[in-house]
Formats: C-alpha cells, structure tokens, sequence
C-alpha cells in the first residue's frame, strides 16, 4: 500500500504493437478504503496477464478521502468530513492526474494514457457517472484524459434512499439530534471491544474474508472512519435521488475517437438482490437505457450500455470481503476488458468520416420513404 493510500499494479507485459497502454481506474464504494479491493484488484491483474492482449493495462485505485487519519486534520463541527461533491471533485483530480509509469518501453513514461476505463463499486458507480458527464460537457479541465467506458458495480445511482438500508439509514438521520451525533453513538458502541474481537464478529456472523475482517476492524477503531462514512452516507441519502443526466451521457461522445467504438460506453453489473438497491428502482433504471438505446436515430445518438443482472446470488453488494465475490466479479469485468481490447483498432479519420455519412443517410432515407 502506498503512502497515499493507493493500489498501482502495472502490466506486466507491454502490449501487442501497434497496441495502446490503457488505465483501469478504480474507485471505491463507501467506506472509502482501497485496502478492501486488494485481492480483487490482483485477481484482476492476474486474469488480464493470462491473455494475449492488444492493450496493455495498467490498474491504480486509491481511496476515497478523509476514511484514512493520516490524510486530514481531525474532523471537528466547524472542519466537518468531505462530502460527496468532494469526493467527485478530487477523485476526477486524481483521475485526470495519472501518468503512465514504470513502463518497459521507457519513452512512455510521464505521458497521458491511450484511454481510460473507469471502474465504480457503489457510490464509486455514481462518482464515475459524475466524472464522465463534467469530463463531457467541460473537457478543458483535462484535455489529455480519454475515458472511453466506464464499469460500474452494484451501482447505487439513483434513489438509494428506497433501497432497504438507504430507508434505515435515512430513517436514522431524520431525527436531528440523532442525525448530528449518529457517529459519536457509534464509536461509542464499538470502543470498548478490541480489534481482535470485532474481527472475530465480522468473520464469524458477517462471513467476511480475514483480509476483510481486519480492515473493518481497523475502520472501526480510527479516529475519524466512522464519522466520514456516516457523513457522506447522509450526503448520499440526499444526492443521489432522480436520475438527473441528460442523455448525452449515455451516448457515444461525438468526437471522433470515441465514435469508433461500437461496444457499450457504460457497463453494470447488479446483484440479484441488494440490500442498497431497491430492485424495482433497478428495474426502471434498466428500462430507461433499453428505451434510449432503441430509439430512433444514428448508431452515435443511442445508447450504448451493457446491464448484466447476476441471478444466482453468488454476489453480494460488498464483493470484495468475501473470496467468491472477488473472483465472481474480477471474472466478469476481465470478460468486459477483453471485449474493450479486442475492439481496439487504430483511428482512422477517413473511415469515421464514412462512418458517420452513412448513419445520416440511413436516416434520412427512413424519413423519406415514410
């Protein structure tokens, strides 16, 4: 673990020439904390070395800010926790800021990445959506940066407050005293135990992995990782309600590298059941982007996602404590990964342009046969 609280794992191996060097950029659920992604992540990289890629790809993730005490003041009233806008804000920062490094071909190094795939788990899902649509209507904060697709899991991007845990937590927070020190009466429940005990909890009646134990144990027992969860969770409850994009962020952006993809710009992965999704709120969410992608119109103003609902139950919402979520769900994003890399190709401006006459015909001569 980096002293920033990061996870980079290079690949091993360049890509196939003429190949592109890609980012897969991870960013956490709430709590914040990469460490829960560790296993994931090397599974992750493990699965991509195994193939013959035309894309090499690099993995960084970091935390999520204010869940470590080492990298803030202590919180107080007037200095409170970071907020879900924060954290959009400098994760697309840090997003923006990644380099390539370390790389076997060094006059590389120190340059901006062919491309971008960002990967959300939970409220990691809506920070990426977020990130994809300022990127999208201001790109001159980051010019260099190319997302392409964007991965998301057990997203919660709209109306977590119905979720079965979103009703409790809000229920909670409704009253206002218990709303302003909700954090001050957690700590105090789990201050007398020892780590090692609410480690033997988390494996023994949550079923979590040791790896996954010890990390909740130790947010448990920070000065401020209860405080910062608890409060952006609030934030949550209030932010994350209608869907409110427009739907340009579903499209293919109109410039012309991204146009060459055919494959989904986004790609979810829900639970069978989800203690912080409501399944009908999914469902509507699911119907919106089928209608978007089947409307009428050139290939570049549909929809492009891809929605994969795991119906065995073999998944929980927090994947990661737990060994069969990890490899379950590092399995199905590498199948994603591959599909993004076999579909690389140089860009070729005289093929877009033909490209994209030919979509206009199309619909010009549905309009005028009708």
């Amino acid at each position: 673990m980096n002293p920033d609280h990061s996870i980079f794992i290079p690949a091993s191996r360049p890509a196939h020439k003429p190949g592109a060097h890609a980012l897969v950029y991870f960013i956490p659920g709430n709590p914040g904390l990469i460490e829960y992604y560790n296993v994931f992540l090397k599974f992750l990289r493990v699965l991509l070395d195994r193939s013959q890629t035309a894309v090499a790809y690099d993995i960084f993730g970091r935390s999520l800010y204010g869940f470590h005490d080492d990298d803030h003041a202590p919180f107080t009233n007037s200095s409170p926790p970071y907020s879900l806008e924060e954290q959009i804000h400098k994760s697309y920062a840090s997003v923006a800021e990644r380099r390539i490094e370390d790389s076997s071909r060094p006059e590389e190094n120190g340059k901006a990445y062919d491309f971008v795939v960002l990967i959300g788990h939970s409220v990691g899902s809506y920070i990426t959506l977020e990130i994809f649509h300022r990127h999208h209507h201001n790109p001159s904060l980051a010019r260099h940066l190319k997302l392409y697709h964007g991965i998301l899991l057990f997203p919660t991007v709209t109306h977590i407050a119905k979720s079965p845990s979103g009703r409790r937590l809000k229920a909670l927070n409704d009253y206002a005293f218990l709303s302003q020190n909700l954090h001050r009466v957690a700590k105090a429940l789990v201050r007398p135990w020892p780590k090692s005990f609410l480690q033997f909890l988390c494996r023994t009646f949550m079923g979590f992995s040791p790896d996954a134990a010890r990390i909740t144990a130790e947010f448990l027992k920070s000065r401020d990782g209860i405080w910062q969860g608890l409060h952006m969770g609030k934030d949550e409850m209030v932010t994350i309600s209608d869907d409110k994009w427009d739907e340009e962020l579903w499209e293919v952006f109109h410039d012309a590298e991204e146009h060459r993809h055919k494959l989904p710009k986004f790609m979810f992965f829900f639970a069978k059941q989800d203690h912080w999704v409501a399944n009908d709120i999914r469902d509507q969410f699911i119907q919106k982007l089928e209608k978007h992608a089947n409307r009428e119109g050139p290939d570049y103003k549909k929809g492009k996602t891809e929605v994969v609902v795991e119906q065995e139950g073999k998944v929980a919402h927090a994947f990661c404590t737990r060994e069969m979520g990890n490899i379950v769900v590092a399995d199905r994003v590498k199948t994603w990964l591959d599909q993004i890399q076999e579909n690389f190709a140089p860009y070729d401006p005289d093929k877009e342009r033909e490209t994209r006459v030919l979509d206009e015909a199309k619909v010009l001569a549905g309009t005028i046969m009708r």
